[in-house]
């Protein structure tokens, strides 16, 4: 089973890298073509997560998230494949409109969000609303702090927060932490990843290394 998804995963994203290849081809010179794959070997998994972005035009971008967590135990796989599609509405206020595949089926999200960048900081604050089988306020919020040791060298701080709330409580939460060092293309180091599911009746934990390629 965890090889058929595995492989399942790899297909599709060969098929996005191409479908986002021709259309940075037909875009021209104002494409810009993002790969951004990394896996964390855990203490309680293996955990592979990749984004690929293109800049369509100086307004439009796309992006396609993935997400496979993989326990060494109970073979079970927790997934999330996502196909977002955003648009600059003003400065750095952005529209999204995304639909994806994770358990326990397909799902659609709406949301608006603000990004913020500066030379060693960078921020993104999401909201919106998702249906999957329900509806439900989905949060999201990241921030990263990439300080200079050397010329080549920088510290790699990020955090990242994901929240799905109902009338009832938080239905599907998500906290990832990373630490360690980026050096050119090459982010590697420390990593956390805590889960939470159906109202916090049933968490897991993934504490290991991480290694991170930026294409």
């Amino acid at each position: 089973m965890r090889n058929t998804f595995t492989n399942y995963v790899a297909q599709f994203t060969l098929i996005i890298f191409t479908i986002l290849l021709s259309i940075c081809a037909y875009a021209g010179e104002e494409s810009q073509l993002q790969f951004s794959p990394e896996n964390l070997m855990g203490n309680r998994s293996n955990n592979y997560q990749h984004i690929i972005g293109a800049m369509i035009t100086d307004k439009l971008h796309f992006s396609n998230f993935a997400y496979l967590d993989s326990d060494y135990s109970t073979k079970a796989n927790l997934y999330n494949i996502r196909n977002t599609i955003s648009y600059n509405l003003v400065d750095n206020w952005f529209s999204n409109l995304a639909v994806g595949l994770k358990n326990p089926g397909v799902y659609t999200t709406f949301s608006v969000q603000y990004v913020k960048k500066y030379n060693t900081f960078s921020y993104l604050l999401r909201t919106g609303a998702t249906y999957q089988k329900s509806w439900t306020s989905e949060s999201f919020a990241t921030m990263q702090y990439v300080p200079k040791i050397s010329d080549s060298i920088n510290a790699f701080l990020n955090a990242s927060l994901s929240l799905n709330v109902n009338t009832k409580g938080i239905t599907r939460g998500i906290q990832q932490f990373r630490m360690g060092i980026k050096n050119k293309q090459l982010t590697y180091g420390l990593a956390s990843n805590f889960d939470q599911f159906n109202y916090n009746q049933r968490t897991l934990t993934n504490h290991g290394l991480f290694l991170r390629i930026n294409y």
